[in-house]
């Protein structure tokens, strides 16, 4: 029996399509073996696969084991030796991962449910976990040495949708554990669709907690009908937080400020997570957040205000130009001679591009899927003993020169330095600096605007800045970092602070 969605469902007609793609999860977890046709061999295809094939271990150092074509038992690699390096293989390879085929939401599933994977392209075919690996393994070795410098690391950097297929994969096989669909939207953000809709229906049987009505794909409704649906499921569910988080002026739809842009571009990203001095932010009350949507939609949250925006000002935040961004915050903080929680402004002016990074965060410009590759989750040290001194040393007065002479030491410091800037301006929507009206100083998003009021949530680990609108609605413009107030201050200072409902729209 062959099975295959594209003419086993009829695709004219929607209430079938609906209600086949809640039973494609079973067809291919249950399926002896799915293959995956890739399209025909060009580019190298053929010499790409042969290239992985070839990398084998010596001794299998994983219980996990794939079927071969012939029938017979192979163990999956966890890492090996490449035998093939030459130029062209690394550009086969790279040619091989940027199809079309796999950036298509539609063989999520397939890939990842399959019990048996086959991937043929052309004549040539290779299992799929074999496949993974050895590509994990290339990867590593060819970047073997020099893990601590990003800018070194030679990436093949058209794979992020296949390590996000094999992550997902290998976390269903070994751990028989499944991502949240909230956790699956973010991992395969990059995926595309003939149709808006798609992007959510496809990865329903992905998802531990997908089953609910409201996700039940229907494509009489509208896309904002639909993913105002699923906004209210995760919000019944106590996902509220994650969703805030996400959203905003410049990260949500233009229908609605609080739902995450799910289906369109890049995932939004959040500083929520951020690796911070002084641990993980937790700037609200530590409770439970409390919320329910409203009628006309809306959502309705509770925390407090305690503080507003006096001012904004625009920042260079970007990559190789780390001497024009620091004059703009030197002049910035000209007139800044005290700050509320006692730091010195040098303080403030060190920790504050950074949002107090514990430690170096590298993000690869190259391949924004870099997060999900394993061989470059090294462990990253702390900042150094010197960090201060290399990081304050810079001044625009100063002949740019002058740095190009420093050790090499330092200037990695430097580099590192605003690199970790850059990735946390960008999860803040290309930051802004702002001064409130209590003598704080922070990044908000792209947007804020004076009297904007900086808001502390129910369960929130960072502040949030809403917008006033009519009657009692208020905008979201996004998450934020106001420096000495991310770990709950702002509420030990103010412990009688007056708690109220938030209506955002």
């Amino acid at each position: 029996m062959l099975w295959a969605d594209a003419i086993c469902i009829n695709q004219t007609d929607i209430t079938e399509k609906g209600l086949q793609i809640r039973l494609m999860g079973d067809i291919y977890h249950k399926a002896l073996r799915v293959v995956a046709w890739l399209g025909h061999e060009y580019d190298g295809s053929d010499l790409a696969i042969e290239s992985l094939k070839k990398i084998r271990l010596p001794v299998p150092v994983s219980h996990s084991t794939f079927v071969n074509m012939n029938g017979s038992e192979g163990a999956i690699l966890s890492s090996g030796t490449v035998s093939d390096w030459t130029g062209n293989t690394w550009a086969h390879i790279n040619q091989l991962v940027d199809r079309d085929w796999f950036k298509r939401v539609w063989i999520t599933q397939e890939l990842v449910l399959g019990s048996d994977i086959v991937i043929m392209c052309g004549e040539t075919e290779m299992d799929w976990d074999h496949f993974f690996e050895a590509l994990t393994i290339y990867e590593k070795e060819i970047n073997s040495g020099h893990l601590l410098d990003l800018e070194k690391i030679q990436l093949l950097n058209h794979t992020g949708p296949a390590y996000s297929l094999g992550r997902v994969r290998r976390r269903l096989k070994d751990e028989d554990r499944k991502h949240s669909l909230l956790e699956l939207l973010e991992l395969f953000a990059h995926t595309q669709a003939t149709l808006e809709c798609d992007k959510l229906f496809a990865l329903l049987g992905l998802a531990h907690d997908s089953n609910d009505d409201e996700f039940n794909p229907d494509y009489d409704s509208t896309i904002e009908e639909i993913v105002r649906r699923y906004a209210s499921a995760f919000v019944r569910r106590g996902a509220t937080m994650e969703l805030l988080y996400r959203s905003g002026l410049s990260k949500a739809y233009s229908f609605c400020s609080w739902i995450p842009r799910w289906t369109e571009g890049d995932f939004p990203q959040t500083i929520s997570t951020w690796d911070a001095t002084g641990g993980k932010f937790y700037a609200g009350r530590r409770a439970p957040p409390v919320a329910n949507i409203g009628i006309p939609p809306a959502l309705e949250v509770a925390g407090s205000s305690v503080d507003a925006i006096k001012s904004i000002h625009n920042i260079r935040m970007w990559p190789n130009q780390q001497f024009d961004s620091m004059a703009d915050f030197q002049n910035q903080f000209k007139h800044l001679t005290e700050y509320p929680t006692g730091e010195t402004p040098a303080d403030v002016l060190l920790w504050l591009p950074i949002g107090n990074a514990k430690r170096p965060h590298l993000e690869s410009d190259f391949d924004k899927l870099r997060s999900y590759k394993p061989f470059l989750n090294q462990e990253v040290e702390d900042w150094p003993d010197n960090f201060r001194e290399v990081i304050l040393s810079i001044s625009p007065e100063e002949d740019p020169e002058k740095y190009a002479k420093l050790p090499r030491e330092s200037q990695i410091i430097l580099s590192n330095y605003w690199k970790t800037a850059v990735a946390f301006s960008k999860r803040l929507s290309n930051a802004v600096l702002c001064f409130t009206t209590k003598g704080y100083v922070g990044l908000c998003p792209n947007g804020t605007v004076a009297d904007d009021e900086i808001c502390l949530l129910n369960g929130g680990r960072v502040p949030f800045v809403l917008r006033k609108g009519d009657g009692e609605s208020y905008t979201l413009v996004g998450e934020c970092y106001i420096h000495g107030i991310m770990h709950g201050e702002a509420l030990k200072l103010n412990p009688e602070l007056s708690e109220r409902r938030f209506r955002l729209v």
